[in-house]
């Protein structure tokens, strides 16, 4: 699966990621990065759109598709609505999908969702893989502060940022920030 992700980034190929056992789940886009254990991705959205970045650990990815009517369809929408593979937008990466991921959210100041393999999605701030665990500052869906997460980093399966939820939550959290700020 290695060498088709490594053939799909250099010939800048749209693809379906099945990052689950759950065969209905998967994302589109096309690869920035991929090394031994993880992938990052250039998310397009169902409407051919660009949405966000995502990495997937590679062993949890069930199945790759290319070329097929669905990624067809999509690359369709990318040409209808003017996009081009060029001017997608790009992050800077370093051979380490997560750390370049994390660097993104952390130095934008973004929030970021992390998937486990328990079904759960959190978003997150501020976060980090320690020794043997993950640790970030918790958001809800409102965007208020909900604590803090300390995960097994086995149960991660997967981590993005700038994706439709992401950028919701983070306009609220900005407006409740400047809410406050205008109260002082």
């Amino acid at each position: 699966m290695l060498a088709a992700l490594k053939k799909a980034m250099g010939a800048h190929s749209l693809l379906s990621v099945y990052p689950s056992a759950d065969m209905d789940t998967f994302y589109v886009g096309y690869v920035c990065e991929v090394n031994e254990r993880t992938i990052l991705m250039k998310l397009i959205t169902t409407k051919g759109y660009e949405s966000g970045f995502s990495v997937f650990f590679t062993d949890n990815i069930q199945k790759v598709t290319m070329d097929g009517c669905y990624e067809r369809k999509i690359q369709r929408l990318l040409r209808n609505n003017g996009i081009s593979f060029d001017a997608l937008k790009r992050m800077p990466t370093t051979g380490s999908p997560v750390e370049d991921l994390l660097s993104y959210a952390r130095d934008g100041e973004k929030l970021l969702s992390v998937r486990t393999d328990f079904g759960e999605t959190l978003l997150c701030r501020r976060a980090v893989f320690l020794k043997d665990c993950f640790y970030a500052e918790v958001y809800d869906e409102y965007g208020c502060e909900n604590g803090c997460v300390y995960l097994n980093t086995d149960r991660v399966c997967a981590l993005s940022v700038e994706s439709d939820e992401e950028t919701l939550v983070q306009m609220l959290l900005s407006d409740a920030t400047d809410e406050r700020r205008q109260k002082r």
